[in-house]
Parts: C-alpha cells; sequence; structure tokens
C-alpha cells in the first residue's frame, strides 16, 4: 500500500538524519554530560505527560501525526542548535536524543497500526519498521565516518533535505488517505421478524342473534366466546425486535464493551452503514486523517480487522 510506502521512507529519512546528528560531524558518538542527560529527561518525561494527556481527553490525532511532528521539531531544533553553537555539541546532542526516543516511539506506533489492520503476519511489521528504523541510523553514522569530516554545510543541505523529504512522505500518506477503504459495504436491510398471532375460528351458537354472533366472531383480547361460554384468549407472542433495532443494539454493546469514546462510536456508526472514510469526514466535518485514526482505534480496540469483521459482528448480534 501507499501508506506503507510512505511511513518506510518517511522512518528510513527520519532515521537517517537522526543516526548523523548522533554522530555529528566526524560519525562518532556523543557521550552526553550530566547536564544534557537532565535536558533530554526532563524534556522526554514532559511530552510523554503532555501526550498521555492529550489522548486521555479524547485528542487520539496526537497519537499518530501528533508524534511524527514533534520528531521532526526535534531533529531541526538540533540541526539548528549544532549550527548556532559548533564548539558546544551537547547542546544539539540534548535534542538529538530526544529525537531519537520519539522515533523509537513512531516506529512502535507504525509496527502496531499495520498489525492491526494489515493482512500479513505481525512480524512481518514489526521487524520490516525495525530494520527500517536501524538501517537508516547506520547509513547515517557510516556516511559520516567514510566522507572523513565534510563541511558542515555540506551536512546541514543534506539532513535538511532528508527532513523536508521524510515530512512530505508524511504529509503525502496521510493527506491522500492511502489506507482508506474504497468499497462500500452496505449496512444489511432492515427485515422483519414479526410473527403473525394464530387466527381462531370461532363458530356462533345456532339460534343467536346478529350481536351475539359478532361478539363471538370478533372475540375480546381478554376472552374468547366460544360456545356461549368465555375463554381466556391465548396471547399473541412477543414480536421480536426487527433488524435496525437489533443493528442499534450491536453498535451500542460494541462501544460499551470495548470503551469506545463518543467520537469512535460516531466514526463506527457511519463506517459500518457503509460510508468510506473519506465520507464519514465529510459527515462529521473533519479530517481524513482523523477518521482513519479514529478506525484504526476501533480495530485495535474491538480486535477486528476490517470493516466486514465489523458487520459480520453486528449480523451474529442480530442473530
Amino acid at each position: 500500500p501507499l501508506f506503507l510506502a510512505c511511513s518506510a521512507i518517511a522512518v528510513g529519512l527520519l532515521s537517517l538524519a537522526v543516526g548523523a546528528l548522533r554522530g555529528f560531524p566526524d560519525g562518532f558518538p556523543i557521550t552526553l554530560s550530566l547536564a544534557p542527560l537532565a535536558v533530554q529527561t526532563i524534556t522526554l518525561v514532559s511530552l510523554s505527560i503532555l501526550i498521555v494527556a492529550l489522548a486521555s481527553r479524547g485528542n487520539r490525532d496526537i497519537i499518530s501525526w501528533g508524534l511524527w511532528a514533534l520528531v521532526e521539531l526535534a531533529a531541526v531544533l538540533a540541526l539548528v542548535l549544532y549550527a548556532l553553537f559548533p564548539e558546544h555539541l551537547l547542546v544539539g546532542g540534548a535534542l538529538t536524543a530526544v529525537a531519537n526516543a520519539l522515533l523509537g516511539a513512531i516506529v512502535c506506533y507504525v509496527a502496531i497500526s499495520f498489525e492491526t489492520i494489515g493482512k500479513r503476519d505481525p512480524y512481518y511489521y514489526a521487524l520490516a519498521a525495525w530494520l527500517t528504523w536501524t538501517a537508516g541510523k547506520v547509513v547515517g553514522r557510516v556516511a559520516l565516518l567514510l566522507a572523513a569530516q565534510p563541511s558542515p554545510l555540506v551536512i546541514f543541505t543534506v539532513l535538511s533535505a532528508c527532513l523536508m523529504v521524510s515530512a512530505l512522505a508524511i504529509f503525502m500518506g496521510y493527506q491522500k488517505g492511502a489506507l482508506q477503504q474504497t468499497v462500500v459495504f452496505p449496512a444489511p436491510a432492515p427485515f422483519s421478524t414479526k410473527v403473525a398471532a394464530p387466527k381462531l375460528a370461532v363458530t356462533a351458537p345456532l339460534g343467536s342473534t346478529d350481536a351475539a354472533s359478532r361478539t363471538a366472531q370478533t372475540p375480546s383480547p381478554s376472552a374468547v366466546v366460544v360456545g356461549g361460554e368465555a375463554f381466556p384468549a391465548t396471547p399473541a407472542p412477543a414480536t421480536a425486535p426487527d433488524a435496525a433495532t437489533a443493528w442499534e443494539e450491536g453498535l451500542a454493546t460494541l462501544s460499551e464493551t470495548y470503551m469506545l469514546s463518543d467520537r469512535e462510536q460516531q466514526v463506527l456508526e457511519l463506517y459500518a452503514g457503509g460510508y468510506t472514510q473519506k465520507r464519514v469526514a465529510q459527515e462529521l466535518g473533519t479530517s481524513l486523517d482523523t477518521v482513519h485514526t479514529h478506525v484504526m482505534h476501533i480495530y485495535a480496540k474491538t480486535g477486528l480487522h476490517s470493516r466486514q469483521d465489523i458487520i459480520d459482528y453486528l449480523r451474529g448480534h442480530e442473530a
């Protein structure tokens, strides 16, 4: 899929840039002292708390494109600090370590996302993400070692290009909706499960008047008159809920069981009803990226892997 290719390109280029920044400018690793380590730790803890707080308040986008933005921002700031303080590499090294840690979170997110919605074995996506991440950093570090201390201007230019192309790849992958499912599965049409009450054949007694005949032929709900005697009427069987009601109950049960958010419930209702992700975004007045993120979270929470799995679940609930 296009989104998988875009993610691989973005992770590879980001890893290359981070690997080069960790070995700036000659390829040998920068050893952080106590102060830069403290800055790195405080920054990572603060960002982690911020991400968790925003995610818990329903801002699910911070887990997807928000992490990409943070990695790009940290790498750019590290590049700027290296340029501003060439004699104090530890200043940029602290931001580089932050970018590397956030990039690890990105790799985990990408692997889990494709494990959830992909059709291959989960280890395929985990291994592909890990190899792309590791290979990118190795290439960045080895390139500096083999270049024999190239001009800082050349390094900054190449790394800036890597960061720009990686950001472009992510933009294309998310905005073009490469993972959008274009096949529409219509919601099952409601069908009637009402059971008709059995008709009672009642014969009027001989010699009865017309009124008595009408009474005998149209028994009251509480009694049936047969041969001049009243008998309790057999209650009609309870009407089973129709398919539309069962469908709504299935959606409610699915949302409650797996603790879906209010927004995820709205996306689920439209998505299971046959709307494409693009159409869901239009109906809810949000971006395609946001809807795609909600769909991935629904898959992850419920353990279902496609729209058809959701429909099968709801039809099972009807049955």
